[in-house]
This record gives structure tokens, C-alpha cells and sequence, in this order.
């Protein structure tokens, strides 16, 4: 059945005027028709499953990856420091120890090393005085022999006599080495000697020359047995010249002295070796001075004092030296490695010193004194080694392996770490000193 136009549904409406439609029906009549057996039913909701079987799997591979993330984080990057405070022990020293060379040591001897610093100075002092004064030169030649094998003898107050004819002479009995033969050539020996000239004067003041033994003349040792200079003659002089007091000498040579010694102990301070200890009185200081032949150089009206001072000082390794005053105090304690940071404040003595010789002494005793504090040690590395991995609640029986722990206290980063890395380089020891 058609459907009437638009038309006549609105004039059945109410009894109302009725309205022209007529242009629009083509529209209207060209509409789709709807099919009559249609029925209208209300859309159906579908029911939304909050949790389906794909994406409980997506979540708990996300989850899996997390935790796995984490644990791999943390592992990777995870940490331990260990605070670890050894036993110590207080230990007073009034005892007497044997200190020996390298060379020979001895069971409960401490090994000692020698260290030897040269220091040079000069000091000018001023000529106040004048006298008539009659010096001779004096100078040093090198002595040869190369007659025989044999050694050569020359007795005091042998002549040598320069290539212009002046004569000097020694003032004590020397020997000259006989030559010997190296790799198919003759080497003379030699001997360097200081020679005095036989009169007093200027003109005994000369340059480096070549000298005969006058004595030897009618010897054929004569040729084979002679000298050269190894320096000028100087110092010859006759008539009045300014000369410096005796106190004066004294006073600059006191005064370089100190200087000198001075400057040596700051040397000694700086050059110990790491890991050993030099004791004040464990130093030994030798000068050599030209205070003897003063005024054989001037300037102006200054003549200069010229000094050497040597110091030679006995050495200890300081591990070695804590372990002997474990052993000998502490003898039940002594079978692990210590150490002690204030070895430098006990006072050290050597006894009878004046009969030590740093050069050739090869014992002698000395004795300590005062308060030193013993800290025992424990193998870090090999301690380290030993926690790699281990959980936390069994890292306490690695502890019980080290009798010398007093103890510690471990701090993991992340906190929540279970166990120590596996890394060695993860794992830093602090040692703690009370």
C-alpha cells in the first residue's frame, strides 16, 4: 500500500489549513520505500571484556621484562663498600735491638741499608791583619810507574823536579802501583800525591808541567818512573801580605758548618725511600775543608773557605722493624703482617756510637724507646676475592676466615641488593684506624 504525500498528512492533522506541497512530491515519490514487514528493534549492547587471553600475556611479558631489567640493573651496577677495622695494641719500648748489614744478616737482626749525600760551600773572610810571611807552593802531580810490575817506593822527601828546574817534594812515604797489562796494553800505575816546592816564592807558582825524579837519574827506573802536574802550583809568596785571624777561620768554618749540616738533614727528610725510616742519631756527618792552606786563593781582601760535609745514614725497612718489635714483645701475635704509622716518634740511640764506622761497620746495637702502636693487617685482595658473589646473609662466615677484623661494617648499593658483586673492582675495602 502507497503511502499518501506529505500533503495529506498534514491536512488530516488537527483540522488544520492545508498546505501546498505539490512542488516537492517528485521527491517524495522517487524516495526508497520502506519494506513493510520491518520491524524495529533496540540496538543490543555487546559486553566489553576487560582482560582477554592476549593481553594477560603482553602484561606479564612486560612484567617478566621488568623485573628482569631490574635484577640485570642491579647487578650490573651494584656495589659494596666494606669498613673494615683490624685489631691494634699499644706497645711501650725500652729495649735493645741488633741492626746488621744486608750482606750479613743474622736471625733477629734488622737489616740495615746505608744512604749516603754529599753538600759543598764556600765562605769568604775578610784579611784584617798583615805579616811578613814566606810560603811555599804547593800543588798536586799524578805519579807513574811503568819500570815493572812491581810496586815503587819513594820515601819522603823525594825530589821531583819540573822541565824549567824548579824542585818539590813530598812530605810522606808513598807507594806507587807496579803496571800491569789489559787486553794486550801496559797501563802504568799511578798514585796522585800533593808535592811542596823546596823554597819558598812566587816563582814556584806555575802551570801544569811534566816532572823527573832527580834520584832515579843514573837508574833505569829514571825513564819509566816520572810525573805530571795535575793542577797549577800556587800559594808561593815572600814578603808582607794581609793575612786573616785565626778566629776569624774559626768562626766561618763553625758557621759553614751549620750551614751545611742544615741543608744536608732537609735532604736526608726528602730522600728516604718510601716504606723506610731514618733516625736522627742513625746519621753520621764527615767535613774536609781547605782551612789548612787558607789564603793560597784570594779576591781582593778576601780569602775564601772552601767545605765538603758528607753524611752517611743507616736506614730501616719499616715493615721489617715493626715485625721485630712484634716478635720480641708480642711474640704469641706474630704470625701475621703489621704495620705502625708512628715508628718515627720513638727515640732511637745507637750505643757506643764512636766504635760505628758507617763504612765498614757491619753490626751494631741500638735502643728504643717510648710508645709505638702495632695495627695488624689482612690480605685485601685475596679478602675481596673471596666475597665475589656471596649472599648476604653468608658473607658473615668470610669474616670468621680473618682473626685480624675487629670489625666491620658492610654497605651495599642498591640497598636492596642480595648479594656482593661479582666484580672485584665493585668491591672497595676502607681500613679504619682507631
Amino acid at each position: 500500500m502507497r503511502k499518501q504525500p506529505f500533503k495529506d498528512f498534514i491536512s488530516g492533522v488537527g483540522g488544520k489549513t492545508e498546505r501546498d506541497h505539490s512542488v516537492r512530491n517528485d521527491i517524495y515519490e522517487d524516495a526508497p520505500k520502506r519494506n513493510q514487514n520491518f520491524v524495529f528493534c533496540p540496538e543490543k549492547k555487546h559486553e566489553r571484556k576487560f582482560f582477554s587471553v592476549t593481553s594477560t600475556k603482553v602484561t606479564v611479558l612486560i612484567s617478566l621484562f621488568l623485573v628482569g631489567s631490574f635484577l640485570w640493573l642491579s647487578s650490573t651496577y651494584s656495589s659494596a663498600v666494606i669498613k673494615v677495622t683490624t685489631i691494634s695494641e699499644k706497645i711501650s719500648l725500652d729495649d735493645v735491638f741488633v741492626a746488621v748489614s744486608a750482606k750479613d744478616a743474622i736471625k733477629d737482626g734488622i737489616v740495615f741499608e746505608t744512604m749516603k749525600i754529599e753538600e759543598s760551600g764556600s765562605s769568604p773572610i775578610v784579611a784584617t791583619e798583615t805579616k811578613n810571611v814566606s810560603e811555599r807552593a804547593s800543588g798536586e802531580i799524578v805519579i807513574y810507574n811503568s819500570y815493572s810490575e812491581a810496586p815503587q817506593k819513594l820515601v819522603a822527601g823525594t825530589r821531583f823536579e819540573s822541565s824549567e828546574g824548579k824542585i818539590y817534594k813530598i812530605d810522606k812515604m808513598v807507594t806507587v802501583p807496579g803496571r800491569k797489562v789489559v787486553s794486550g796494553k801496559t797501563i802504568p800505575g799511578s798514585l796522585t800525591v800533593r808535592v811542596y816546592a823546596a823554597l819558598p816564592g812566587k816563582e814556584y807558582n806555575i802551570k801544569p808541567t811534566d816532572f823527573t825524579l832527580p834520584g832515579l837519574k843514573d837508574s833505569p827506573r829514571y825513564k819509566s818512573v816520572y810525573a805530571r802536574g795535575k793542577g797549577d802550583m800556587t800559594g808561593g809568596f815572600v814578603g808582607e801580605m794581609k793575612v786573616v785571624s785565626p778566629s776569624s777561620v774559626a768562626i766561618t768554618k763553625k758557621k759553614l758548618e751549620d750551614t751545611l749540616k742544615r741543608s744536608l738533614e732537609e735532604k736526608i727528610i726528602k730522600q728516604v725511600p718510601a716504606g723506610y725510616i731514618a733516625y736522627k742519631d742513625a746519621t753520621f756527618f764527615s767535613t774536609e775543608d781547605n782551612s789548612s792552606e787558607i789564603g793560597s786563593e784570594w779576591d781582593g781582601d778576601n780569602v775564601f773557605l772552601k767545605m765538603k760535609m758528607v753524611s752517611e745514614t743507616f736506614i730501616f725497612d719499616t715493615k721489617e722493624l715493626v715485625s721485630v718489635i712484634t716478635k720480641k714483645k708480642l711474640p704469641s701475635l706474630n704470625n701475621y703482617e703489621v704495620h705502625s704509622n708512628n715508628l718515627d716518634e720513638l727515640n732511637f740511640e745507637i750505643l757506643i756510637k764512636e766504635s760505628v764506622v758507617p763504612a765498614s761497620s757491619k753490626m751494631f746495637s741500638f735502643r728504643l724507646t717510648g710508645d709505638t702502636n702495632v695495627i695488624w693487617d689482612i690480605d685485601v685482595v685475596a679478602f675481596k676475592k673471596e666475597l665475589l658473589g656471596v649472599k648476604k646473609d653468608s658473607y658473615q662466615e668470610i669474616f670468621k676466615k680473618y682473626p685480624t677484623i675487629e670489625k666491620a661494617e658492610t654497605i651495599f648499593s642498591p640497598s636492596w641488593s642480595r648479594s656482593f658483586p661479582q666484580d672485584v673492582g665493585k668491591i672497595e675495602v676502607e681500613l679504619i684506624e682507631d
